[in-house]
């Protein structure tokens, strides 16, 4: 997963995504997937992973947690990236 280009990232006041017109602040809980990705890891599988390790919960259950990270930030990440961590490419 990644951003799409132009992605403005504004971390003065908590952490804001804008994107042309839209901007989104960041919640709480999705500040790890964000590191993650802030990181530079890009692959759905090493997030899922990550993700499992850091909240001790399945690899189903982190796909699902990275799949309503997805649906949440969707607006801001690359094309082709909703549908691959849903698992199929359109």
């Amino acid at each position: 997963m990644k951003w799409r280009n132009n992605v403005e990232i504004d971390k003065s006041d908590g952490i804001w995504l804008r994107f042309g017109e839209k901007e989104k602040h960041l919640e709480k809980n999705d500040e790890y997937i964000f590191s993650l990705m802030d990181s530079g890891i890009t692959d759905d599988d090493e997030l899922i992973k990550k993700v499992s390790e850091h909240t001790d919960c399945d690899e189903i259950s982190s796909g699902f947690r990275l799949a309503q990270f997805v649906e949440d930030y969707g607006d801001f990440l690359a094309e082709g990236v909703r549908s691959s961590v849903f698992g199929a490419m359109v």
